[in-house]
């Protein structure tokens, strides 16, 4: 059995405190959604950081992932499908510092990647997906038609991140067969 991984916020083991962003309030929050294509050209915005340090892995009110240069680079390199991902500018706004930050988009989920039979769930909800590996092994990273807000990493992928020590990520794992 494998397992199957989303980012999250890490927990803060530095006791550095990293920042939350806060979209600007005239933004559509369902612009991105992951696994569709954009409905509209894409238009650069900032987000702005109230409190704590730049992390590499930064958590929004958009709810979406925001990669720090150094994390879209490591992406980049080290995955497999990396032509599936659209990685969208937004400037990150701190005091007087700005730094560019990429939203991770995949604009095109795998259909029945989530076994239902296999997942625990209620009715509709799923509690705890089961993905489908024959669906998604020769996938580092992928979305789901079931979560439009939710990135999978693979664990080959997910390894190589931590290597890296990223700030501010930390991860949350399903199973897949």
């Amino acid at each position: 059995m494998s397992k199957v991984h989303f980012p999250y916020e890490s927990d803060d083991y530095d006791r550095q405190k990293f920042g939350f962003g806060y979209s600007p309030d005239d933004i559509d929050v369902c612009m991105v959604c992951e696994g569709l294509p954009l409905e509209t050209e894409w238009r650069k915005f900032t987000i702005e950081m109230r409190y704590g340090i730049f992390p590499d892995y930064l958590i929004t009110d958009l709810n979406i992932p925001l990669c720090s240069g150094k994390m879209k680079n490591i992406i980049a390199r080290n995955c497999r499908n990396s032509s599936d991902i659209h990685w969208l500018p937004v400037d990150v706004r701190h005091g007087n510092s700005v730094v560019e930050y990429y939203i991770l988009h995949i604009p095109h989920y795998i259909a029945d990647v989530i076994d239902l039979e296999k997942s625990d769930r209620d009715k509709d909800v799923i509690f705890s997906p089961h993905f489908r590996q024959e669906l998604i092994e020769d996938k580092d990273i992928f979305a789901s038609e079931d979560d439009t807000t939710t990135v999978y990493f693979s664990q080959r992928l997910k390894d190589t991140l931590e290597k890296e020590n990223l700030s501010g990520l930390g991860f949350e794992s399903w199973e897949s067969s």
